[in-house]
């Protein structure tokens, strides 16, 4: 679906307040999340049955009716963004292997990952693979000769993880002014 250039520049931008990622231990997610991205725990995990109570009652409509037992935690990251933790319980999913992780986005569309800004990439991704995560890629420079770089981790619980050197409007408009390509957002 297209816009006219009129109409997208009347739209006021939306935030994103949170994303939200499966774990197989909300438990141990949390402390990961907390002592290796700094993340903080805004609310422990909640325990919901799907029809169950007011919270319970919210889930089931939100998450569909397969859903029937679970935990769900929120996470500050940090700048005003939240990070939500869900187990789900009943029924129990799958973590997606290693393997899967390099291809499951070819074959279908969602999110398939979220990002961290650290200056000191290397050192985060060697934090990461050093505490049951991995490092997916080299760490590169975004765009030749600007010195903003990017590279993909995986935490332990099977959710891509990219690190950012610097924001993503300061990577991404270097990246357009190089291509010549800048759109009408620049910092």
């Amino acid at each position: 679906m297209t816009s006219s250039p009129t109409l997208a520049s009347k739209v006021q931008p939306r935030m994103i307040t949170h994303v939200g990622v499966t774990v197989p231990n909300a438990d141990e997610a949390i402390e990961w999340y907390q002592s290796v991205l700094g993340f903080q725990l805004m609310i422990e995990p909640q325990e919901y049955t799907a029809g169950e109570g007011y919270f319970g009652k919210l889930v089931a409509d939100m998450l569909g009716p397969h859903v029937v037992s679970g935990k769900i935690a929120m996470m500050d990251a940090g700048n005003g963004v939240g990070f939500e933790v869900f187990e789900f319980l009943d029924p129990k999913p799958e973590q997606r292997g290693s393997d899967e992780n390099t291809q499951f986005y070819l074959k279908k569309t969602g999110t398939f990952h979220f990002c961290v800004i650290d200056p000191d990439i290397e050192g985060l991704a060697r934090r990461i693979a050093e505490t049951g995560g991995k490092q997916r890629s080299a760490v590169w420079e975004f765009s030749p000769g600007l010195g903003f770089y990017a590279c993909y981790c995986e935490d332990p619980f099977g959710n891509i993880v990219e690190i950012y050197s610097h924001s993503t409007c300061h990577i991404w408009s270097g990246l357009a002014q190089v291509n010549k390509a800048a759109g009408e957002h620049q910092p």
